[in-house]
């Protein structure tokens, strides 16, 4: 049984005053801010770790609505437009073709980051060691799919 006594918030039911706001759709992010006659882009970027820019078929993309740019550079591909919701239709419509040395998935990935790395040393030793026929050892392996660094915004 936790202990609770003594604790204002812990252990108690809080009121979520934010919580209305969330389900209605209330609370402003950064994608909400409107600046008269901003642009807004968005970016392709290569499909894959070490992929270099091969070629773009942008024809489709720069005749959208609110399209006022698509831009071309040495390793990706953007398009200016009006409004974000107009610059990511017009980013699905460009069809880019990437030169990819090595595909890297969520399967090979392991494989591609033991590349180079050399024996697994032993850092740090507390207790005594087990080995390998040991009943006692556990050993155990994790793995979670790669993620971005983004904000948390619609």
């Amino acid at each position: 049984e936790p202990r609770t006594q003594g604790y204002k918030y812990i252990g108690k039911p809080v009121a979520r005053v934010d919580l209305s706001d969330k389900v209605f759709g209330a609370p402003i992010y950064g994608l909400d801010a409107e600046v008269p006659n901003i642009l807004h882009a968005a970016i392709i970027r290569p499909s894959a770790v070490g992929a270099t820019f091969k070629s773009a078929d942008t024809a489709k993309a720069e005749g959208m609505p609110g399209v006022v740019k698509v831009v071309q550079m040495d390793d990706w591909v953007g398009v200016v437009a009006q409004s974000y919701p107009e610059a990511l239709a017009a980013k699905s419509a460009i069809r880019v073709e990437w030169d990819v040395p090595q595909e890297w998935t969520e399967e090979n990935l392991r494989e591609v980051l033991q590349v180079g790395k050399g024996d697994d040393l032993l850092q740090q030793k507390k207790g005594s060691a087990l080995s390998d026929d040991d009943e006692q050892a556990v050993r155990m392996e994790f793995r979670s799919p790669l993620g971005a660094h983004a904000q948390l915004e619609p």
